[in-house]
């Protein structure tokens, strides 16, 4: 099922084709189309490249699947949560928390 409505400025698409570049010339839309994504979608995104981040690094330096023990697993919910509405003191846990492990497991979590 198409769910695109197609004219020559505008391009509205599911989530799932972000590629801007696909949207504007390989789908017989103009060169001049706007490609338009909404901000929950955005946000949804951006949860999911953290939460991948947070367990490709616990797999690869842990060889195993988070644990409730671990520190990085504790803070998921927080992760996905948006500093400007979380207390100070939550956030300086979190930050806190992962500048505490291994520099191979919290800088990168940090960094996403």
């Amino acid at each position: 099922m198409d769910r695109t409505v197609r004219s020559p400025d505008s391009n509205a698409a599911d989530r799932e084709w972000t590629d801007a570049t696909v949207a504007r010339e390989g789908h017989g839309f103009g060169p001049h189309a706007m490609l338009v994504v909404d901000h929950f979608h955005v946000v949804q995104l951006a949860n999911r490249a953290v939460t991948e981040v947070r367990r490709r690094m616990t797999v690869t330096h842990r060889g195993r699947r988070g644990r409730a023990t671990d520190p990085e697993w504790q803070q998921r919910n927080r992760l996905t949560r948006s500093a400007a509405r979380m207390r100070a003191e939550h956030v300086d846990r979190l930050t806190d928390t992962l500048s505490n492990l291994p520099a191979m497991i919290g800088q990168p979590i940090l960094t996403a």
